[in-house]
């Protein structure tokens, strides 16, 4: 292909994945900035903090009122997002959070072309891989127009770091692994769970380490993720884990001293073992470990409740990968099960698959290696149809257009290929990815009602305290489930019970689920609460939206053991179902559709 159509595509390309993240163009520059999601809306708070008070805050007494709440959010992503309105004002700040995200994706798309075409050294199949990427259903609702969280940035940075582990490879310049480094460096420094990220990044060097014997290219991705290391001016335990990472790759240079094959599997086993051994280990130097562990099998009261975290949502995660490229995906990683030059696509979507099984957020990483594999699939489905795809230099492709010479009787030259033709591939592909178009489709979390719910709480509720300073505890709280959280706090300027940090969420839930208003009121006083605001998607319903399962799986009930009767006697003698009709101390003071606010009256 030559370079001026292939450039002029790939633009169309990436002018494709702005429009499909421009959605909800009109509610987020409404008659303010509105972020998408509940974690952006945090950040923002963060950001604010930076920009108008020149520090970053560790402690917030706006989240888990009266006690407050200790930041362990990694500073850097805040910092960047800050970084506009540290210039020019803060609303340089707020409309970059609404932008970036955007910009990262278009960055996604672009890494992905990079890639696969240094996987397979073909253009068409790089063009098709970044087309795919562009509407892919989990990256687009990452990267849409709003999205202020740290997810996309986290992929970009992970996705550089792998480019150019594999031009490394490839072309044998190792200076390209200090790119990667930097890379992981900067992304140790943005997000807590950076080590999980840096297996995958760590099991493919050590695939191609193994599969060439390159000791040199050991010792390379050892120092790349060495450097890292330095996050811990901050955080040790991460520090820790990336430290673990780099010897796990150092020692692969004695692996290499041996011509047994089986080694290799069984160093990558043993190691395994000696985590699992490290974890019931009560050594606090590794207790990063056992956390680590935890954090990622959802091993605690709160995770389970939370969508990103669920587990074994095989559907969801075939539908979050546009259906039919998961499906295509999976032919193509059997096909390459026991080629040994493309391994590294069989570990990565092994290895993402698996994560995305553990844990629904993790449905990303398996999208970017879907989007590759399923591009080579269906490139080589069309070459097998009569269109020139593969190079006649690659020998094996050589093998495959003999027999399809040999199949075909006519289409099996480029020049006698028609537009008919063409058009035909291009219909085929669009059917192909057709669902990706209508599941990119995200709605706007926060609705209108909630948005004129938050203003009104900003605007006719007594203001608080402290909010650039919330070091200091402020005068009283708001109580709503934890998904609002945020909202209320960034938008409202208004101290909240709980958040999506889960902290306070255990009494919120007693208190929706507590079956009479004296033990509601025990909360009511403990927590300081003024207010109180309830969305109807809370209540108990046949719906499966309905929040109300997980309130009372948080308040200590095991709904997995109770039968629906059993859930239904408690709603009906539940706080949340008297709000709604009538209690002594809790008044109703103002609805807007399907969420209301109400004041505490004791």
């Amino acid at each position: 292909m030559q370079k001026q159509p292939y450039r002029i595509y790939l633009l169309l390309i990436l002018a494709l994945s702005l429009l499909v993240r421009l959605q909800n163009f009109n509610r987020v520059f409404s008659s303010q900035i509105l972020l998408n999601g509940f974690d952006p809306y945090y950040h923002m708070r963060i950001v604010e903090v930076i920009v108008k008070s020149g520090h970053r805050l560790n402690f917030d007494y706006y989240l888990n009122y009266p006690y407050g709440l200790k930041i362990g959010w990694l500073p850097l992503f805040d910092y960047i997002i800050a970084f506009p309105g540290i210039i020019f004002g803060f609303k340089a700040s707020e409309i970059f959070a609404t932008v970036f995200p955007p910009i990262l994706g278009l960055l996604l798309v672009l890494l992905v072309y990079l890639i696969t075409n240094e996987i397979f050294k073909n253009t068409k199949i790089a063009l098709l891989s970044s087309f795919i990427m562009a509407v892919m259903p989990s990256i687009v609702n990452i990267t849409v127009l709003g999205f202020a969280d740290h997810h996309a940035w986290n992929i970009v940075l992970l996705l550089t770091a792998i480019y150019f582990l594999i031009k490394t490879v490839n072309s044998g310049n190792y200076n390209y692994l200090i790119v990667s480094g930097i890379s992981l460096t900067v992304l140790a420094f943005s997000w807590m769970g950076a080590p999980i990220y840096c297996a995958l990044f760590t099991l493919i060097a050590y695939n191609e380490i193994v599969r060439k014997k390159d000791n040199k290219l050991a010792i390379y991705t050892s120092i790349a993720l060495l450097m890292p290391v330095m996050v811990a001016i901050i955080n040790t335990l991460i520090a820790l884990a990336f430290f673990m990472l780099s010897a796990f790759i150092a020692l692969t240079i004695l692996i290499n001293r041996f011509q047994d094959k089986r080694l290799p599997y069984f160093y990558l086993i043993s190691t395994l073992l000696i985590v699992s051994i490290i974890y019931f280990v009560p050594i606090k130097q590794f207790s990063f470990v056992k956390s680590g562990i935890n954090y990622l099998f959802g091993l605690n009261l709160y995770l389970p409740t939370i969508a990103e975290a669920q587990s074994f949502q095989v559907f969801s995660v075939a539908y979050s990968n546009a259906v039919f490229p998961f499906i295509i995906a999976l032919a193509v990683i059997f096909m390459f099960l026991f080629d040994k030059d493309r391994r590294l696509i069989v570990i990565w979507f092994v290895l993402a698959f698996l994560l995305s099984l553990i844990q629904f957020r993790f449905v990303t990483l398996l999208s970017i290696i879907v989007a590759i594999s399923s591009a080579y699939g269906i490139c080589y489905l069309l070459h097998f149809s009569g269109y020139e795809i593969f190079e006649a230099k690659d020998v094996k492709d050589k093998q495959r257009r003999t027999k399809t010479k040999k199949s075909k009787k006519s289409k099996n030259k480029k020049d006698e290929l028609g537009t008919k033709d063409y058009l035909f591939a291009f219909l085929f592909i669009l059917f192909l990815i057709s669902p990706a178009f209508v599941l990119s489709i995200r709605t706007f979390d926060m609705n209108k009602d909630w948005e004129n719910t938050l203003l009104w709480i900003e605007n006719n509720t007594p203001e608080t305290s402290y909010y650039l300073n919330p070091n200091k505890k402020p005068e009283y709280s708001v109580l709503s489930w934890w998904d609002y959280g945020n909202w209320i706090v960034y938008v409202a300027k208004r101290p909240v019970v709980c958040n999506n940090f889960q902290a306070g969420a255990m009494d919120a839930a007693k208190f929706f689920t507590a079956q009479n208003e004296s033990d509601a009121l025990k909360i009511v006083k403990k927590r300081n609460v003024k207010y109180i605001v309830v969305d109807d998607v809370m209540l108990y319903s046949n719906s499966t939206e309905t929040k109300f399962p997980a309130i009372l799986k948080i308040a200590g009930y095991n709904t997995d053991f109770m039968e629906k009767r059993e859930i239904v006697d408690l709603y009906n003698k539940s706080m949340l179902y008297k709000l709604y009709n009538g209690t002594k101390h809790f008044k109703l003071i103002k609805k807007f559709g399907s969420v209301r606010i109400f004041e505490v009256d004791i």
